[in-house]
């Protein structure tokens, strides 16, 4: 009988454990991540398809940018809808940020 009460008290704290757990899981997938631009990560421009790369795999005829180029450096860490503007040699240039993948 000692047996039965020592194992049901703990079986009632693992339930309420696993409850707790699934709540939490619950929660985080109710979350939506912010996606934000980093290199590696391929964006929409202004309906243009771009790939933001490390300095070395740039490539701007294949739309690989720079992450240390004008546009590539004014691009990071921004997100979906948001509106850059930016300094390039043809003088400034909007830009909105359709998607990132």
């Amino acid at each position: 009988m000692v047996w039965e009460k020592r194992g049901t008290s703990h079986l009632g704290f693992v339930l309420s454990f696993v409850i707790f757990l699934t709540f939490l899981l619950f929660m985080y997938a109710m979350i939506e991540p912010v996606l934000k631009i980093q290199p590696g990560k391929e964006t929409l421009l202004n309906d243009v398809k771009n790939k933001i790369v490390g300095e070395f795999e740039a490539d701007p005829l294949n739309k690989k940018l720079s992450s240390t180029s004008p546009i590539g450096s004014a691009l990071l860490n921004k997100k979906i809808g948001d509106l850059v503007e930016i300094e390039v040699p043809d003088g400034k240039k909007k830009y909105k940020i359709l998607d990132i993948k």
